[in-house]
């Protein structure tokens, strides 16, 4: 979901929307913060992962 959310903000750049500037960059840390995280992560454990959500 973090995935889509990011690529619509390359894809749509709209500046004009306090909400928008606003969340991006905590949005972009978030996505950041859960790839190193997942980095780490054994296969077994993101299957484990996947299989609860």
């Amino acid at each position: 979901m973090i995935d889509l959310q990011i690529e619509y903000m390359d894809e749509c750049p709209d500046s004009n929307k306090q909400y928008r500037r606003d969340n991006e960059p905590f949005i972009r840390e978030i996505k950041r913060f859960l790839d190193e995280f997942s980095i780490k992560l054994t296969p077994e454990l993101k299957d484990m992962y996947k299989l609860k959500y």
